[in-house]
């Protein structure tokens, strides 16, 4: 639905994927759900609007996507496990992207 509104629309030519949560206690104080919560909106948020706009770029031949990582995800702090791997896992998901 959101791809089909976007070419409703118009063109897109980038997108800017940039959402941030924080939870931050030590591993064995994280709740499941806090660990979900952090890594749905940080790194399955980023991957679903690429998608969405990866499909809507393939009619005007192509776009950009930027991901708005921030040094944590290269360098890593206390009490941050879920926030650190959400973030390295942007950096990783990015440079499969660009190799796609």
């Amino acid at each position: 639905a959101i791809v089909e509104s976007l070419r409703a629309e118009g063109a897109v030519d980038i997108l800017a994927a940039n959402a941030g949560s924080g939870i931050f206690r030590p591993a064995g104080e994280k709740s499941v759900a806090d660990w979900r919560r952090t890594i749905d909106i940080k790194l399955s948020g980023a991957f679903r609007c690429s998608r969405n706009a990866i499909q809507a770029m393939r009619g005007n031949g192509g776009g950009f996507i930027v991901h708005l990582s921030r040094l944590e995800g290269k360098n890593l702090f206390a009490d941050g496990a879920a926030y650190n791997a959400s973030r390295i896992g942007v950096n990783g998901m990015s440079e499969a992207m660009i190799l796609d």
